[in-house]
């Protein structure tokens, strides 16, 4: 079980103990510590994953592509309907003031690279190999250039997946030394714990 704190804001130190000791509600006995950063101003909490978020840091052609590549693979994953998590507690800063520790509900599954510390870098370089291999669609008319990248997308895919060290898991222990940045979360729910606190074992 890992050791971690509670403060009693938002979550009754009770209901903290019984997801984190309930095998069937958070992953938090996982070796793979997750964290988030973000603006709130809170000690802990229960979170929905949102179905609708848009990314504040990713232009349409990336996210067309993020997302034609997942359907080309038949994943689920879109930056819209998960959680994005990291492994890498200096990267969390980046996005708020508060960092927290993530613990997914039992049931969640998780997309990571060995390669990309963030995976909109990886519509970063399709795009580019693209070009790449296709200069001339940097003049074509924007809807001519997405139906003629979504196709690039398509046909490469496969290739794609194994070139971007990419994988897909229900199991957070297989990530916790490979994945190098950023995971998104596809579930239902999450536990978060803000980082700036003391040790405590909530089996206690």
């Amino acid at each position: 079980m890992r050791l971690i704190e509670f403060n009693e804001r938002d979550i009754t130190k009770e209901q903290v103990k019984a997801l984190v000791n309930d095998d069937a509600s958070v992953s938090a006995g996982s070796s793979a510590q997750m964290f988030r950063g973000t603006n709130y101003q809170t000690y802990s909490f229960v979170g929905e994953i949102r179905t609708d978020r848009k990314s504040r840091h990713s232009g349409e052609e990336y996210t067309m592509v993020f997302n034609v590549f997942m359907d080309a693979l038949g994943l689920q994953f879109r930056k819209s309907n998960t959680l994005s998590v990291t492994l890498d507690r200096k990267q969390a800063t980046e996005y708020g003031n508060t960092v927290y520790m993530i613990y997914p509900f039992n049931g969640s599954s998780y997309l990571y690279s060995g390669k990309f510390s963030d995976l909109l870098d990886l519509s970063s370089e399709i795009v580019e190999q693209f070009d790449i291999e296709y200069p001339e669609s940097m003049n074509d008319s924007p809807s001519f250039r997405e139906r003629e990248l979504t196709a690039y997308v398509e046909e490469n895919a496969r290739h794609l997946i194994h070139q971007f060290d990419l994988h897909v898991t229900d199991d957070p222990n297989e990530f916790a030394h490979k994945a190098i940045g950023e995971v998104l979360v596809l579930g239902h729910k999450y536990l978060a714990i803000t980082t700036d606190t003391k040790v405590l074992d909530l089996q206690d």
